[in-house]
């Protein structure tokens, strides 16, 4: 069992549009990745055609609630618990 799979039918406070906090039941909790990758310095002989690059990675959180409403969190740790 994982982390996101301990989170399901527990309780959490959220904050609505209309700046009224409701709780409610998280049913589902999914994990995506997202990476960028960006080259630093071209491809050249010289290089063997292997140029510096960077990757970034960032990971959200998309919390399925009971009454259909979703809610994207940056980290697993922005999902407050009651």
């Amino acid at each position: 069992m994982t982390i996101l799979e301990l989170l399901k039918g527990k309780k959490v406070k959220v904050m609505t549009d209309a700046k009224v906090e409701v709780e409610l039941i998280i049913d589902e909790v999914t994990e995506y990745r997202f990476t960028n990758t960006v080259q630093i310095t071209p491809d050249t002989p010289e290089n063997d055609w292997w140029g510096t690059t960077e990757s970034h990675t960032k990971v959200t959180y998309t919390v399925k609630f009971t009454n259909g409403y979703e809610k994207i969190y940056s980290s697993i740790n922005d999902i407050k618990i009651i």
